[in-house]
Formats: structure tokens, C-alpha cells, sequence
């Protein structure tokens, strides 16, 4: 679905869509958990990089 496809789906159902600069994820990836728990996230569109660069940086911590 993608960024976009999340925006319109967003608009179009009237949902609360937060969004995470790529910066803060880079820096601190366990603020993307964060969020979704915070906000109880369903749907957490990302590149294919994030989920292996998430648990390598999150993985013993």
C-alpha cells in the first residue's frame, strides 16, 4: 500500500495516521514500537529495510 496508500485510506475513513520522520526512526528505531503501542497502530507501512534494521539494532537490548 505504501506512504501514499496509507494517507488516502487515512483520509478517505477519517483514521488518526501518524507519522515517524526517517530521521528519528534511523536514530532511535524503538520509537516506531513506541508509536504503534502508543497509538494502537494496526497498519505500519515501511521499506524493506526497516524490519532487518529494526531487529538487528533492537536485538539483546
Amino acid at each position: 500500500m505504501g506512504l501514499v496508500g496509507c494517507l488516502l485510506y487515512s483520509l478517505y475513513w477519517n483514521l488518526e495516521l501518524v507519522l515517524l520522520p526517517p530521521a528519528a526512526f534511523l536514530s532511535r528505531p524503538r520509537r516506531w514500537l513506541q508509536a504503534l503501542s502508543d497509538h494502537g497502530g494496526s497498519l505500519s507501512p515501511a521499506p524493506a529495510f526497516a524490519y532487518p534494521y529494526l531487529a538487528r539494532r533492537i536485538r539483546g537490548k
